[in-house]
């Protein structure tokens, strides 16, 4: 099963229309809890969105989605239960059901971000090597993480054990490396693929996190004004 080009684009414009209206819900207090309970549904749903508007399933994308769905939960595994990797962290409430701490819906977070990333990637890059293409998906996922991690804490997705509760710079070093290895095997297995919906939710993601961190100050900018 795939989705058609206009099934795609009817998928994209309402994916615009809910994340503006989740925005605005999650900076509402008198309906904020309710939208945090959306956000695992969210990730679930929007990974099966991504996963079906994939043109070609054979055996190499399946073991591929596995590999990083597993890979990727391994990797949270250990840096929940070591501190080594990404610095003391515990996932909390919205993140859906845990395994040894670990939310299940991390894997498919993992994967939603490396493969949306790796198109996005691929369509705006079309003449860049393996290498190339990786350190930028790379750079281009770890600069999203940056506001991710203000996102998740703010809505109790995971918190840091930091006496400080802030970020550590290794949790971003280490994002950073873990992207690259992800996006080396998503170029070395799909040097030509252009997933056009991928890439946009690739975007999206960049820019409803960016609005996110963004909207105390433009919102009190309004006030003041």
């Amino acid at each position: 099963m795939t989705l058609s080009n206009r099934i795609q684009y009817i998928f994209a414009s309402a994916l615009i229309l809910f994340y503006v209206i989740g925005l605005i819900g999650l900076n509402l207090h008198s309906v904020q809890a309710v939208f945090k309970y959306i956000i695992p549904f969210n990730i679930l749903a929007l990974c099966i969105l991504v996963l079906i508007s994939h043109k070609g399933w054979n055996t190499r994308m399946v073991l591929f989605s596995i590999s990083v769905f597993l890979l990727g939960y391994g990797v949270e595994l250990l840096g929940i239960k070591t501190g080594v990797i990404f610095g003391e962290y515990q996932y909390v409430k919205y993140m859906g059901p845990k395994v040894y701490g670990v939310p299940l819906l991390i894997g498919l977070n993992w994967l939603l971000m490396v493969y949306s990333t790796g198109n996005m990637v691929n369509l705006g890059w079309k003449d860049g090597g393996i290498m190339q293409k990786s350190l930028l998906g790379a750079f281009w996922m770890t600069f999203t993480d940056l506001f991710l991690e203000n996102f998740a804490v703010s809505n109790e997705m995971w918190e840091w054990l930091n006496p400080d509760g802030g970020i550590p710079l290794q949790n971003f070093v280490a994002w950073f490396y873990i992207s690259f290895i992800f996006q080396l095997g998503f170029h070395y297995l799909f040097p030509n693929l252009k997933n056009r919906f991928a890439a946009f939710v690739s975007v999206l993601l960049l820019l409803f996190f960016l609005a996110y961190v963004s909207w105390p100050v433009l919102t009190d900018f309004s006030i003041n004004k």
